[in-house]
């Protein structure tokens, strides 16, 4: 719950605040809007500063829904929501427009049956996009369109008792039921008609055609003359000769080809691994390798989201969010009792990995010592990445200094993005987890063989601004 004395310092662009503060007067917090400020921050009675919209958002959410309490999974639904609308709001992909008008194919909202600020978050950013779309864009073609969507987004502008949300006319998405586009099923042709029908519809069809010849073959004549006079003039204003009713073509020229598109260009930056907070629901041991470790983990994942991921880890509730299969090398190293239920920073772009018969579809960041000459590597302590305690499950993870890119879909090994970035994680003397750029990219002799890449040390944050930590080790790597 935001303090009584809060603060909010708005920013202009704020559309997603702007609508909030506007739909809800009773919040109990001040709200100035600063021209000078690029993000939104909200100053709590402690004199902690929060930054950015999504997070503001969810320190709002108990104020704005007051009778509705979130289980963990249903907040890491809302914080991937609050995420993936944020990274889509000035271009939506087509894959999430795919992935949004599934999820809402079976929903009322977007947790299912019961209102979040993920339903205002995804409303206001896809809003306007929502405007400019076409009937046909909206309900037509042959899967129906976008039709989930703007169904979704007419009941969130308007019912006002559902989701507080106030939404001046001027504003809302014109929804008009006679613009709809219906899209017909292709019936299949009828092979056999009764004899009688048949005949009949043989006699009126050829009296049709016998009444009818005597005027289209006046009318293929007339045509042609008329196709002859045209193609004359048409060679006289153009200077081609024509003779006996033939037109002689001139030569067309080539046109040049037009110069093939540049590729863009390919920049290694630890942004491009998608790192997330998740949480492990169980851990059991592999039942084919004695240093395993296999967890169900829940990550953010939306749920048409790819085929390697469990789609719906509980049949009883289909607004559950999908599961991942994740392997991990610490049995032996750390109780099986300290895994269930924690939260853990994941890779979550890699390619799935067969590990003794069992696919594993990210992996959990762990670190341990450096090892000197000689020393077995599965020998040391190993401690787990552990993000912050008020972090999401789902909430985007960086190292600071480098959150340029969007995280690649799925890493392609042949840029061996891993390989390269991942000497450069490390843990500090204050035990927080920090990338070296300089340990990365720079020459055998000390010099900087990017300067694009390499930005210095980066702390492994949230999106909240928390910082991701270790235990005890100084030091040492992190993979």
């Amino acid at each position: 719950m935001v303090a009584e004395a809060a603060s909010l310092t708005l920013s202009p662009q704020d559309t997603l605040l702007k609508l909030i503060t506007e739909s809800f007067p009773d919040l109990s917090l001040t709200t100035t809007v600063s021209e000078e400020a690029k993000t939104s921050s909200i100053k709590l009675s402690t004199d902690e500063v929060v930054l950015g919209t999504n997070t503001i958002t969810h320190y709002l959410s108990p104020q704005l829904f007051p009778g509705l309490e979130y289980s963990e999974i249903e907040k890491a639904e809302i914080g991937q929501w609050l995420t993936i609308s944020a990274l889509n709001q000035d271009r939506p992909t087509e894959k999430y427009l795919r992935e949004l008008n599934g999820h809402l194919k079976t929903r009322t909202t977007i947790l299912g049956e019961r209102p979040s600020v993920a339903d205002l978050a995804v409303y206001v950013r896809i809003r306007e996009h929502v405007k400019g779309w076409s009937n046909e864009e909206r309900t037509g073609g042959p899967e129906g369109g976008w039709r989930n969507i703007v169904r979704w987004v007419d009941f969130v502008q308007n019912a006002t008792e559902v989701f507080g949300v106030r939404v001046g006319e001027e504003e809302k998405v014109k929804v008009d039921l006679g613009e709809v586009v219906t899209v017909l099923k292709i019936e299949e042709p009828v092979k056999e008609k009764k004899a009688e029908g048949a005949a009949e519809e043989s006699k009126k069809g050829k009296k049709e055609k016998k009444g009818e010849k005597g005027e289209e073959v006046k009318e293929e004549k007339v045509e042609k003359v008329a196709e002859k006079v045209a193609e004359k003039a048409e060679g006289a204003a153009a200077g081609v000769p024509v003779e006996d009713g033939k037109k002689h073509k001139a030569k067309k020229e080539k046109a040049p080809k037009a110069p093939a598109p540049k590729k863009e260009e390919f920049v290694l930056t630890p942004s491009l691994i998608d790192l997330r907070v998740g949480q492990i629901l169980r851990c059991v041991p592999h039942p084919n390798a004695d240093s395993l470790y296999m967890s169900t983990v829940v990550c953010g994942d939306l749920p048409t989201a790819t085929s390697y991921i469990n789609p719906h880890p509980d049949p009883a509730s289909p607004s559950t969010p999908p599961t991942r299969t994740v392997l991990s090398g610490l049995r032996g190293k750390i109780p099986i009792e300290e895994m269930q239920g924690r939260k853990v920073v994941l890779v979550c772009n890699l390619k799935p990995a067969n590990m003794r018969g069992i696919k594993s579809c990210a992996m959990v960041l762990a670190a341990s010592p450096r090892l000197t000459e000689g020393e077995d590597p599965h020998a040391g302590v190993v401690e787990l990445v552990e993000p912050p305690a008020d972090a999401q499950v789902g909430e985007r993870v960086f190292f600071e200094g480098y959150a340029e890119n969007k995280p690649q879909e799925m890493l392609n090994s042949k840029q061996k993005v891993m390989e390269t970035i991942q000497p450069g994680f490390f843990t500090t003397e204050d035990l927080e987890v920090a990338f070296d750029g300089g340990l990365v990219f720079t020459g055998s002799e000390g010099e900087v063989t990017d300067s694009k890449l390499s930005k210095g040390r980066g702390r492994l944050v949230t999106e909240r601004g928390g910082v991701c930590k270790v235990k005890t080790l100084k030091g040492a790597l992190v993979r």
